[in-house]
């Protein structure tokens, strides 16, 4: 049992990692109507640098009568939201804007409380 609690707390160290800190600069994705599932090699995409305190990538998906129109990019700071036709996703590592950063945080907490329950 201990050395699974060895386990889940580098589990934990390898998790936080993945999370950038305050003065790490934070690349993310930039194209409009780039589509789902994410293509780097979409012809007017490319990576672009913020360094502001807070900064976030980000992906809209608006969705028109004939189908979705999604961006992605970079902003100062980032609330996610959710309406019937306008998604905005969030997240706060590099070039993570390529999918909805909502499943993969989902994702890790699911797993992150496996492992606790398995080791506690």
């Amino acid at each position: 049992m201990v050395k699974c609690r060895y386990v889940f707390f580098f589990y934990l160290f390898i998790v936080a990692s993945k999370f950038r800190t305050s003065e790490s600069l934070l690349q993310c994705y930039l194209c409009a109507d780039c589509g789902d599932p994410f293509s780097a090699a979409y012809p007017y995409t490319s990576v672009v640098t913020n360094q502001n305190y807070g900064a976030a990538c980000i992906k809209t998906v608006l969705t028109v009568p004939n189908g979705k129109l999604i961006s992605r990019g970079t902003t100062f700071s980032c609330t996610q939201a959710s309406t019937s036709d306008i998604k905005v996703y969030c997240c706060q590592s590099d070039l993570c804007n390529t999918s909805n950063s909502l499943k993969h945080l989902t994702f890790l907490l699911l797993i992150s409380l496996i492992m606790y329950l398995v080791c506690f």
